[in-house]
């Protein structure tokens, strides 16, 4: 085990792993947040984003260097479940598994062996669609010139985003999240 440990914490240290620097903030996102922008293209320091309205999840007060850290917003479930800051540490371990989820439980994970604290904002209770119907959409969202990824059924940051957008530009409740009434919307704008 800890040779496999050592593998593992050097390969990180080999992909640009930066010593002192978390993977992520959990935050409280404003009300007005704007899912689109929790894409790794867009990244801003730390502070800039809690002076738009992010609050760390528990209250807690960033240094200085904390404060100055680039950072990408991630919400694995569009606007409905927990929301995160991540840093350039988290795609470094995204590098290892590109799996966002793997690397939120692997980050989480780690977090946990100094604090046996869960996530501040617990998982919503939505429903994710067949990885057959999530490709069906980035195959509509390509069409209509909004995606530009692999098409591969998983509801990932530039999924997300996609439908973000073309929730605005449908007119519909922008969330960023591939539900059943997007689906429709979208098979509807062909």
């Amino acid at each position: 085990m800890p040779d496999a440990l050592a593998s593992a914490a050097q390969q990180l240290v080999n992909k640009g792993w930066q010593k002192g620097v978390r993977w992520a903030y959990e935050v409280r996102a404003p009300a007005d947040v704007d899912c689109t922008l929790g894409v790794p293209e867009v990244t801003k320091p730390i502070g800039e984003w809690l002076h738009a309205g992010f609050v760390p999840a528990r209250g807690e007060r960033l240094g200085a260097a904390e404060l100055a850290e680039p950072a990408s917003l991630l919400q694995p479930e569009g606007i409905h479940g927990p929301a995160f800051l991540t840093t350039k540490n988290y795609f470094v371990i995204k590098e290892y598994n590109f799996s966002d989820l793997y690397v939120l439980f692997v980050g989480h994970l780690s977090d946990r062996m100094s604090s046996p604290l869960p996530f501040a904002t617990p998982w919503s209770a939505s429903s994710q669609l067949r990885s057959a119907d999530v490709e069906a959409m980035q195959r509509q969202l390509t069409r209509l010139g909004l995606y530009h990824d692999k098409l591969d059924g998983k509801a990932g940051m530039q999924t997300r985003a996609a439908l973000g957008a073309y929730q605005k530009s449908a007119g519909l409740k922008v969330d960023c999240w591939p539900s059943e009434a997007v689906l429709r919307s979208l098979s509807a704008a062909r």
